[in-house]
């Protein structure tokens, strides 16, 4: 098998076709159930909105996982070959009898294994299936945190904004998904004051990808200040005990803590093959089809808007909490580590500048008089998904990456021809590894 398969999309015609009825059903639909009523000059949400905002973007999250799974990067067959490796009993390895952890994400890791075994699916449809969930778990809680907060519009335009946004991409296949699955999962508990459970989840987070460290610092920051009084023992015990159980197996199964891919990227770093200076904020201007130049023009009509909204209906604590994790991304990233300006460590910029845009745009719909209120917001709406489906089309569009099915085809040859034991130096080991016995 040369790697993933699209599963439900036959051509771009029929893509496009499904699409588009789709959005005619949704638009339709809110207008028939009237999805926003005028009582006492609020605006009232009906029962179902939730019900269908999920099953869009399910339906959502599983196209453009699917359709871009044959661009997965080369890194994202590491996760697999690790996987395969656990599936086949040869332990958390990825060359047989060396023990050396090359992943950053054990959780993403060990979760891929855990759905191979018990599905039967190869790793690299597994990831397929985990990072569809991961993606629609992330847009559900993020969702469903700004409803908690009493936002109106913004739950169902950010989701969608993350979903157009070209620069979440390259973090499909990868364990970005995961850790934003998680970090909004975080992120809800703790505006529900689940603080135990909250802190659970964080810890996973960090499981899933170190930097979430950040995150879980904004929030612990953030409840010193707000709560005056330290962490309770159950919030400490649930955070530190599945931390400390993978430092323990660490040290004993690898004889250190860190993976060496830290080092990895920072050698790549000092290298100069990537640039010198702060190539990790230079990489910025490489997302040229992304949104990021429109995000910046937003930006600047956006502001005002935002503190009209925030005088009028209070201040957001989830917008707050992810522009500070933004901001402290950058400044950690930019200025400190300085990695390779690989595409997905810019994924964890993405939910925080769509939070900002989505209560923009809320601070803009609220401007008009209540009865044309969902008018306005239908048809924001609407060019939102319009530009999901060039998202979509584009993708489609795009080849296959060829040196993936190159190194499948080199592999096997060797599989064939090569003897026991036999050592092969390759550019990259994720794809080559994946498929060489």
């Amino acid at each position: 098998m040369a790697g993933p398969q699209i599963w439900f999309v036959k051509n771009a015609e029929e893509s496009k076709h499904l699409l588009l009825e789709l959005f005619k059903w949704i638009a339709l639909k809110a207008m028939q159930d009237s999805t926003f009523s005028s009582n006492k000059n609020k605006m009232r949400l009906f029962p179902k909105a939730f019900f269908i905002n999920d099953l869009l973007l399910g339906f959502l999250a599983c196209l453009i996982v699917t359709l871009y799974s044959k661009r997965f990067p080369d890194d994202a067959y590491i996760f697999g070959t690790y996987a395969k490796n656990i599936v086949s009993g040869n332990g958390y390895v990825f060359n047989i009898g060396e023990y050396v952890n090359g992943t950053t994400s054990v959780l993403f890791t060990l979760l891929l294994a855990g759905i191979s075994a018990m599905s039967g699916l190869e790793p690299m449809q597994a990831i397929l299936f985990l990072n569809a969930l991961c993606l629609w778990i992330a847009l559900s809680c993020l969702s469903r945190s700004l409803s908690y907060e009493g936002l109106i519009f913004s739950p169902f335009i950010v989701p969608l904004l993350i979903l157009a946004n070209d620069a979440l991409l390259p973090g499909l296949g990868m364990e970005s998904m995961l850790a934003m699955a998680l970090t909004t999962v975080a992120l809800l508990l703790y505006l529900k004051k689940r603080y135990e459970t909250c802190a659970f989840a964080a810890a996973l987070s960090v499981l899933a990808r170190p930097d979430e460290l950040l995150f879980v610092g904004i929030l612990a920051l953030h409840f010193l200040w707000r709560e005056r009084r330290l962490f309770s023992l159950r919030a400490v015990i649930f955070f530190i005990c599945p931390l400390v159980l993978w430092a323990l197996f660490s040290l004993w199964y690898f004889g250190t803590l860190l993976p060496n891919t830290f080092s990895a990227k920072l050698a790549q770093t000092v290298s100069g093959r990537w640039g010198h200076g702060l190539i990790f904020l230079k990489g910025l201007r490489a997302l040229g089809n992304s949104l990021w130049l429109p995000t910046i023009w937003l930006l600047a009509i956006s502001v005002p808007l935002i503190f009209v909204w925030l005088r009028k209906q209070g201040r957001s604590m989830a917008l707050v909490l992810m522009l500070s994790f933004a901001v402290s991304y950058l400044l950690a990233y930019g200025f400190l580590l300085n990695p390779p300006a690989y595409g997905w460590y810019y994924v964890p910029l993405v939910a925080p500048i769509s939070v900002l845009f989505a209560i923009s745009m809320e601070s803009f719909i609220l401007l008009f008089p209540n009865l044309l209120r969902r008018y306005v917001f239908i048809l924001l709406l609407l060019a939102v998904l319009v530009r999901i489906g060039f998202v979509c089309e584009r993708i489609y569009q795009q080849k296959p990456e060829a040196k993936i099915e190159t190194y499948r085809i080199a592999a096997e040859w060797l599989n064939q021809n090569a003897s026991q034991g036999d050592s092969v130096a390759c550019v990259e080991i994720g794809a080559f590894g994946y498929y060489y016995r």
